[in-house]
């Protein structure tokens, strides 16, 4: 019998080690570096060739970021009265001159109209920390700002709340088209002469070039131990079963602080699994502006922190996601987002936020929030988590059927059921808020916006709350609020 069994065996172990891969896909066959590598370089305005003090690990084809070389202006918005948060282009509302890179490589500008009749403007170059100016009057003439800008306000029918907000950059992103010795050819040319500037490798096209040819392919995404500079998000869209794999959630690192956006981006889609990632940005615990907010002249509330945001991973409208062992730190924005469309009572979009895990992440020295559902997602989890020295809320949430259960808190925001700010009739029908908060363990104290002494677990215009077995450690901040309040804007708690 065994004499039998033999060829049969061998024949079967042949068919399988001839087999297809088993579904996963290198980013690295992709052109990722995952290189630390960095050195400096001498550029020439026009030229496309830079000389570096040591080639390294640069080869052709690889993405490059060039410090110094290329200021510009990016992300120029005229923002409306009535919407703060609008990303309308500037187009030709204004225009703007100056920015060599002399004060910094990246300078963040926000201008509100203040005043009519006339017509006057308050500015800030800090993220509206100080206010460098207000009353302003506009003179429809060039006008100095700070670091060698001006500002040359073009639009005439302003009124007060408009707001013109610009990044000014001196980083030229780019690609290494040859190497000669110590001669890197690039894709773009440098539009400034520099003897210091940085050279690092960018691997953000190439991972995303993994990420859409593993969802054509139906394959999964490895990323191997080391660090992954990006200068923008990482999009995942409408993928059916995604898996987007670091080698550990130590070794293997998405490098978000030189760049806008979140790490990766989750639209659409069903079944997606992102784990063992490190991402990291580029505001610490304090060194932003903290989550705080500012009233514009039209009486909006604007988050000043949207204007040069990193957060780890965002999600919209996706079925079935779970983010396991994913360690965030350094995020001025929401470190763990979600906002998309959701149930109206009876009524069911096509496609909304529903089962979403994350499962032994970690949120660490943040100046904004660690996890953030603002919508009404359906079955968000949050399980045995740690957040630490988190300047905004550990969790903020009015979606349904939330579980925040079994995590480990420290000097971070409330955990902030509810707040959501409408009497609209389908929350009537169908409610929202509802939250499960368990098994956690909140140490030290709360610290929100710069502030200690909130309480730390809050629930308003939450409905159906459960709040059960926490511990409070050396806590010497109010433990548990529950807000049972309702306004024209807000409807009662049910707690």
């Amino acid at each position: 019998m065994r004499q039998l069994l033999a060829p049969a065996l061998a024949t079967w172990l042949a068919s399988t080690a001839s087999a297809a891969p088993d579904g996963w896909l290198d980013v690295h066959e992709c052109g990722a570096s995952g290189s630390e590598f960095s050195t400096t370089a001498q550029t020439i305005a026009g030229s496309k060739e830079i000389t570096v003090a040591d080639v390294g690990d640069f080869r052709a084809g690889q993405g490059v970021t060039v410090s110094k070389c290329n200021p510009h202006y990016t992300f120029c918005t005229l923002r409306p009265p009535e919407n703060p948060f609008s990303t309308n282009p500037l187009g030709d509302a204004a225009e703007l001159r100056g920015f060599d890179g002399s004060a910094g490589s990246w300078l963040v500008f926000l201008l509100e109209v203040d005043g009519a009749n006339p017509l006057t403007f308050r500015w800030s170059d800090d993220l509206t920390r100080t206010w460098n100016g207000t009353r302003v009057p506009i003179t429809f003439d060039w006008q100095p700002l700070s670091g060698g800008v001006e500002i040359k306000v073009n639009k005439r029918d302003l009124q007060p709340g408009h707001i013109i907000a610009f990044a000014a950059r001196d980083q030229l992103v780019t690609k290494v088209e040859a190497v000669a010795g110590n001669a890197l050819t690039l894709a773009h040319p440098a539009t400034r002469t520099a003897k210091d500037a940085v050279v690092r490798h960018c691997d953000d096209e190439a991972l995303q070039a993994a990420i859409t040819r593993a969802v054509q392919e139906k394959r999964r995404v490895l990323i191997p131990a080391g660090r992954y500079r990006l200068t923008k998000s990482l999009v995942v869209t409408n993928a059916a079963s995604i898996v987007i794999e670091g080698a550990s959630g130590a070794n293997t690192l998405l490098d978000i602080s030189e760049g806008h956006g979140g790490c990766i981006r989750l639209q659409g889609g069903t079944e997606a699994v992102i784990r063992n990632l490190r991402m990291v940005g580029h505001t610490g615990l304090g060194e932003g502006p903290g989550w705080r907010s500012f009233r514009t002249s039209s009486g909006r509330a604007c988050w000043p922190v949207g204007l040069k945001p990193c957060h780890a991973i965002s999600i919209r409208n996706t079925e079935r996601v779970l983010i396991e062992n994913v360690h965030a730190s350094r995020m001025n924005c929401e470190a763990f987002y979600c906002q998309g469309d959701a149930r109206s009572g009876t009524r069911e979009p096509k496609a909304y936020t529903k089962s979403l895990t994350y499962l032994r992440c970690s949120a660490t020295d943040c100046d904004g929030n660690a996890f953030n559902n603002n919508d009404l997602a359906e079955n968000t989890s949050v399980l045995y988590c740690r957040i630490v020295d988190v300047g905004g809320c550990s969790w903020e949430g009015a979606s349904r059927f939330v579980r925040f259960i079994g995590n480990y808190l420290r000097n971070a925001g409330p955990v902030a059921m509810g707040n959501i700010g409408s009497r609209a009739a389908h929350l009537e029908e169908l409610g929202s808020g509802q939250h499960i908060v368990a098994d956690n363990v909140f140490e030290g104290r709360c610290f929100y916006a710069g502030r200690a002494g909130r309480p730390m677990v809050t629930a308003a215009a939450a409905t159906q709350v459960i709040i059960t077995n926490n511990l409070f450690v050396n806590f010497n901040s109010t433990g548990i609020a529950l807000r049972n309040v309702s306004s024209e804007r807000m409807l009662p708690a049910e707690i």
